[in-house]
Order: structure tokens, then C-alpha cells, then sequence
């Protein structure tokens, strides 16, 4: 990963001492089978014989290859791996975001589209585009091109019935994402990065996400936690089953960071009708991102008053959150 000069490796720690380190501890493990002995020598050799011999009788043919060894020959001037490198998403995922990144932020603040029947993956990508051109300084063409280029080269991540289009764009500060939920299903024709042809896949949920251009690492970071929400089991039969654009949202919320409050007389919430949100004294930290209210979506602001039956979707850290959840006896 060093060595590809990807602008969006950003690792939380830094082996010491590269590359000498990581070449003395690959050594030291095949001198200790020679120390151990002839029989583990032979048994090593054995294995190693018998791969090779597998891989040029069976697995040479079947072998798709693909990450970080070709932004290596881009450098030596070679075709490089465009699409979203799978060993890097997977080490993002498993390292998950940082404290600084906006990721509930993000979710609770974006535009929800739900596609009718006779959609396209085109006519999405056009109303998507449309709906970001307003945030950011850029057109709505621009976009929709950056969409659909990515798309063909093979940029946008596709798993499990759910697409992930996504562009870097200057000028930006914080990103931005529409949800779209295709419950009818649509598809898309993909490519991998090296031009051939994948089959049609029916896609159900569609994130379009903008980042700033200056934050490579974050962009890839925001796309890993995308990526892991929407690998869950039951995820898509909860997504389809979802009722509104609120709900579908808390769902890729991470579960420590939001609470879901109904307001009702008789309850501890109760208490909070007819009061407006600046003066809710949360925890610090601790934001009304959504209000559901009658069936309709309401933009919650300072002076907005809270009604029986409404509800808020509250986003916070995990410290606020949980002693948001004790106030309300929600543990």
C-alpha cells in the first residue's frame, strides 16, 4: 500500500523503520522452520511444490487480478487499477472512521429520492445530480458525467443490490449525499476497471456521494462505512420494508450514535411537547437532525416546537447518547 502512492492511504500508525522491518519478520519466520528441523523443511518444500503445481494446473485460467500491485506499474507506466481498491476499502472498514468524520451528519442531512416505476439508473443519476447542484459549485452536468463516467470505468462499487456513486469536488466543505430507494429495482450495465463487461445486477438502494477534493482519505473512509452498512444481514429486507424516508435513514446510522425518540403523553418524553428545541437541554453534543410529524418530514430548527407524535431522530456521540437514552429510560 506504501508503495502505490494512493493519495487516499491515510493509516492511523506507520510501521517504524519500513521496509527493513517488515523484511527482517518475513525472514525470521522461514529461518525458524530450518531451525525446527529437516522434517519441517521437507513438509514446507511439500506445500510449496503442490501449490504451484495447483495453480498452473487449476487456478492460473480462474484468477481475477486485481489491487494495489497495479498502482504500482502505473508508475512504471502500465495500466493502472482506476476502481476502488477492494484490499483498501476492506482495511477502512475494518478500522472504521475517525472521530472527526461527519458520517451521521452526512445521512441525516441528505436528500432522500424514492424512484418510481419507469426510472432509470440514468434518470436518477440526472435528478440526483440536479438536487447536489444546488450545495456545491458545480453543474449539474459536470456531475451527472462524473456519475456516469465512474460507472463505466468500473468506480462505483456495486454489492448486494446496492450502488455507491462517487466524486471528489473542489470548492466543498463538508460532503454531501442523496439516498435514493428503488424498491421495483433497476439495473445498471457495469464494467470493471479493466473494461469487461459484468453481469446486470437488480439494485435497490442507490447513495450518491460528494466529498471535498483535498480529503481523499475521508471520501474512501465515508464509502468503507457505506459499504459495511449495507453487507449486514437483513439489510436490504429492512430497507425495502421501511415506511419512511426517516426510517431509512436510521438505518445507516451507527447504533451508538443516534436514539429514535417518540413523543407521547404518559411517558418520559411527554414532557417535551410543546416545547421548542432550543430549549430541550440535551446532553452536549447531542442534535434533533429529524422530526416526523403527521406523515410529513420537518426540518427541525431552534425555534421549532415539539408536538404529541413526533419523532426525532437525535444524533450525538456515543457518551451523549447514552445518557440521553438513561433520561428517557430507553436502556
Amino acid at each position: 500500500m506504501r508503495e502505490t502512492k494512493l493519495d487516499s492511504y491515510d493509516p492511523g500508525f506507520r510501521t517504524p523503520f519500513y521496509p527493513w522491518l517488515q523484511l527482517i519478520g518475513a525472514s525470521s519466520c522461514i529461518a525458524i522452520i530450518f531451525i525446527m528441523g529437516w522434517l519441517p523443511v521437507i513438509f514446507s518444500a511439500g506445500i510449496v511444490v503442490v501449490s504451484i503445481i495447483w495453480y498452473f494446473a487449476y487456478g492460473q485460467k480462474r484468477v481475477d487480478r486485481y489491487g494495489a500491485i497495479y498502482h504500482i506499474f502505473e508508475r512504471l507506466g502500465r495500466k493502472r487499477f482506476v476502481a476502488l481498491d477492494i484490499e483498501l476499502r476492506g482495511i477502512l472498514k475494518e478500522k472504521g472512521l475517525r472521530k472527526h468524520d461527519p458520517f451521521d451528519e452526512i445521512v441525516a442531512t441528505a436528500q432522500f429520492v424514492e424512484a418510481t416505476n419507469d426510472s432509470t439508473f440514468e434518470s436518477i443519476v440526472h435528478q440526483a445530480s440536479s438536487d447536489l447542484s444546488s450545495l456545491v459549485p458545480v453543474t449539474a452536468q459536470s456531475l451527472e458525467e462524473g456519475f456516469l463516467h465512474g460507472t463505466k470505468v468500473g468506480a462505483t462499487p456495486v454489492t448486494g443490490g446496492v450502488a455507491l456513486p462517487h466524486l471528489r469536488v473542489a470548492g466543498i466543505e463538508q460532503p454531501l449525499m442523496v439516498i435514493v430507494r428503488c424498491k421495483d429495482g433497476i439495473t445498471i450495465d457495469m464494467s470493471d476497471a479493466f473494461g469487461e463487461q459484468h453481469e446486470k445486477e437488480s439494485i435497490h438502494a442507490i447513495f450518491f456521494l460528494v466529498s471535498p477534493e483535498d480529503d481523499p482519505s475521508q471520501h474512501l473512509r465515508l464509502l468503507a462505512q457505506l459499504a459495511g452498512h449495507v453487507e449486514q444481514e437483513n439489510f436490504m429486507s429492512t430497507w425495502l420494508d421501511a415506511q419512511t424516508g426517516q426510517e431509512l435513514k436510521e438505518i445507516l446510522l451507527r447504533d451508538d450514535h443516534f436514539v429514535s425518540l417518540h413523543i407521547q403523553k404518559g411517558t418520559p418524553a411527554g414532557s417535551l411537547i410543546d416545547a421548542p428545541i432550543h430549549s430541550l437541554g440535551f446532553p452536549d453534543g447531542c442534535l434533533v437532525v429529524l422530526i416526523h410529524r403527521r406523515g410529513h418530514m420537518v426540518v427541525p430548527r431552534g425555534s421549532t416546537i415539539l408536538e404529541e407524535g413526533d419523532q426525532l431522530t437525535i444524533i450525538g456521540d456515543e457518551r451523549g447518547i447514552r445518557a440521553l437514552k438513561q433520561q428517557f429510560d430507553m436502556t
